[in-house]
């Protein structure tokens, strides 16, 4: 039986969240805010990204 090997560097961004950061690239200046370690860099990294 083979064991299903998971990547530690997967990054999850919901639908919901996916669906918040559309607009930022029609806007000429987007603030990003919440609580520390909610994960606003990587959100933004992703976006960037893709």
């Amino acid at each position: 039986m083979s064991k299903k090997k998971y990547s530690l560097n997967t990054i999850y961004i919901s639908e919901r969240l996916q669906e918040n950061l559309k607009p930022i690239s029609q806007s000429a200046f987007t603030a990003v805010t919440a609580p520390m370690g909610y994960g606003k860099t990587t959100a933004i990294n992703w976006y960037l990204d893709k």
